[in-house]
């Protein structure tokens, strides 16, 4: 008797991961079809802007870069669900190259300049002096930056967000800290579930699936760190994301060792 229910609940368990397998590949091949249109359309706006067809009439230059604006959000959207979709199917794996702080410094300041184009907040991002090569997964490590920054930027109105790389406990530490609302003690672990979004209808208003933070959380623990966040209403919000030692080149010339002081 006990080996019959043993054996139904085994194939039970077995159906059931199957299932969700096969659903995370539908929604994956979903996700990934809805991309090309999305590219094709992204496209043909950035050249219409650029000139490259002709010159665009004065009243058609903002709908063409509010179709840009537009489609590079929805972009992201659908590449946010494909990637969670995947790390639930179990086809996400590390691809581990060399990745320069620097030239990582330079893409993160180039990204909150033009997030913040409008705004009334300054952005600066500061590096060590010294600072050295990764070894780690750079499209998974830009992914989770990419999100930090874009949520700080779409939710602080006035003040200031800075983005801090530094050297800690051996390892690379990456500090995102925006004088933006805040976020309530209670609900600073909620918003790395997926599909939650705080004050929905407040929330809603800036756009977004409520996948951000849970993906780039799972990220932080397969590039073998992790992201945490502090933060008081009103005040601000500051996330850390943290890379073992292990991300850290060691071949690389000029890199800095673990655990070396580096420049706030």
């Amino acid at each position: 008797m006990w080996v019959t229910v043993g054996l139904k609940a085994y194939r039970l368990i077995h159906d059931l991961r199957e299932r969700e397998r096969q659903q995370g590949e539908l929604v994956a091949n979903v996700s990934h079809e809805l991309r090309t249109p999305l590219n094709v359309i992204g496209g043909y706006a950035e050249l219409l802007s650029e000139g490259i067809f002709g010159q665009l009439p004065a009243e058609a230059v903002q709908p063409v870069r509010a179709v840009i604006g537009a489609t590079r959000n929805l972009t992201d959207l659908v590449s946010d669900f494909l990637q969670y979709a995947k790390l639930e199917a179990g086809m996400c794996e590390n691809k581990r190259s060399t990745l320069g702080v620097r030239d990582l410094a330079r893409e993160l300041e180039r990204l909150g300049t033009m997030l913040l184009d409008e705004k009334d907040v300054a952005f600066s991002v500061q590096i060590p002096d010294d600072p050295p090569d990764l070894r780690t997964d750079p499209i998974k490590l830009r992914t989770v930056l990419r999100n930090l920054v874009t949520n700080a930027a779409k939710f602080t109105t006035s003040g200031s967000i800075g983005v801090r790389i530094r050297q800690r406990d051996g390892g690379l530490e990456f500090v995102v800290q925006d004088t933006g609302p805040g976020i309530r003690p209670e609900d600073q672990e909620l918003i790395f579930e997926p599909f939650r979004q705080i004050d929905s209808l407040k929330t809603r208003a800036h756009g977004g699936i409520g996948l951000g933070l849970a993906l780039s959380r799972k990220y932080a623990h397969l590039l073998g760190g992790n992201l945490t966040v502090e933060s008081n209403v009103g005040t601000g919000s500051t996330f850390t994301l943290f890379l073992p030692a292990s991300a850290i080149g060691e071949e690389v010339p000029g890199a800095a060792r673990p655990g070396r002081a580096a420049a706030a």
